[in-house]
């Protein structure tokens, strides 16, 4: 006898928020579908006609919470415990990989907070039925977050509500600014980094052994749940804008609202896709890290440390070992993104931003 058993299927595994992200492009992508737009666009409607205000007021509010959870995650903005460098002895290759990724990874956190801070102006726009954005003033909190108040003097300015970087509401940051005047940064300071060449033995080991593999990888995974937290903002986008549609919404304010999203939730995703790509680059350099501190002393002292004094071939050994960890490095550090942006529709009023500059 067959039972309804034997005819089950197993269902299709889902893809998980770094599938997702890792098969987006790092920039801005233009989609060719978003609900109530295109195909789905109804005309013969009044702006306005048979709104449900309250079901708006209602979406607009939930769109406003949206990056709430990943606010939370981003790495705060000059907070010492958000590096990767704590501990480093002399080590350049190390320093320069350290602070390449996390001055790229904080100043894309504050993209991300741009994204935020334009959600919040989407809101507006919903919540009101597009006739103001006027919201700031009672969720201040949202508008302007505490994250960002640490930010040094004179970088910012008080001219209104919503906490924005000067890269808003386009721009771009790159991995190498901080060298810019430099022509090959990662070669130089990271794969051909020979400052290590001087050193004995004792010295090189110390400087191999002061950087902190759980510091790197806790960095790592920091940074993968910042993507993976982006992956559902960028659902929630669309859910929201579902939800809009079918209010229903339609006339040209509803476009305005519509298109916002959609390249609000373009951003997002390329975002997120950078976010992705320096977690995962940056625990590959914890993986090589744990690699080297394993294997130090079986490969420089063959012989054990009570007879490595009576020669200095130990010596040689160890820079040789510590050449191929910079290489490796390097080999990571070429891989990572070279630039991160975003294309935000600009909602918020010259002023009222608050504008603070990402050059520290």
């Amino acid at each position: 006898m067959i039972t309804n058993k034997e005819y089950a299927v197993a269902p299709e595994p889902q893809p998980t928020p770094q599938d997702e992200w890792a098969a987006w492009d790092t920039s801005p992508e233009r989609q060719s579908y978003w609900p109530g737009l295109g195909l789905e666009h109804k005309d013969g409607y009044e702006d306005g006609y048979e709104v449900d205000h309250a079901r708006l007021q209602t979406i607009g509010l939930h769109l406003m919470t949206e990056f709430d959870d990943v606010y939370h995650l981003l790495h705060k903005p000059f907070h010492s415990g958000a590096k990767m460098d704590d501990g480093i002895m002399d080590w350049q290759a190390a320093d320069t990989v350290s602070f390449l990724i996390s001055n790229f990874e904080e100043a894309l956190c504050c993209l991300t907070g741009d994204a935020m801070m334009e959600c919040t102006a989407a809101a507006a726009l919903v919540t009101t039925t597009g006739r103001s954005y006027e919201f700031a003033d009672d969720h201040a909190l949202r508008a302007k977050p505490s994250l960002w108040n640490g930010l040094p003097e004179g970088v910012g300015g008080s001219k209104g509500d919503y906490r924005v970087s000067n890269a808003y509401p386009a721009g771009t940051i790159g991995l190498l600014t901080p060298y810019e005047n430099i022509k090959d940064p990662i070669a130089d300071y990271i794969t051909y980094n020979n400052s290590h060449h001087e050193k004995n033995r004792v010295q090189i080991r110390e400087m191999l052994m002061s950087w902190k593999v759980d510091a790197v990888a806790d960095y790592a995974t920091a940074t993968v749940n910042i993507a993976n937290g982006l992956v559902e903002v960028a659902h929630a986008f669309v859910f929201r804008a579902q939800e809009i549609r079918d209010a229903p919404w339609r006339g040209p304010a509803a476009d305005k609202a519509q298109k916002t999203l959609k390249q609000i939730f373009e951003s997002v995703r390329g975002l997120a896709a950078v976010h992705g790509e320096v977690g995962l680059r940056t625990n590959e350099c914890a993986e090589i890290l744990r690699s080297a501190q394993h294997r130090f002393d079986g490969v420089v002292n063959k012989g054990g440390w009570e007879f490595s004094d009576l020669w200095n071939g130990d010596d040689g050994d160890a820079r040789e070992f510590l050449t191929n960890v910079n290489r490796q490095l390097g080999d990571v550090m070429g891989r990572l993104p070279e630039r991160a942006l975003i294309d935000l529709p600009g909602l918020i009023p010259e002023g009222e931003r608050d504008v603070y500059s990402l050059a520290w």
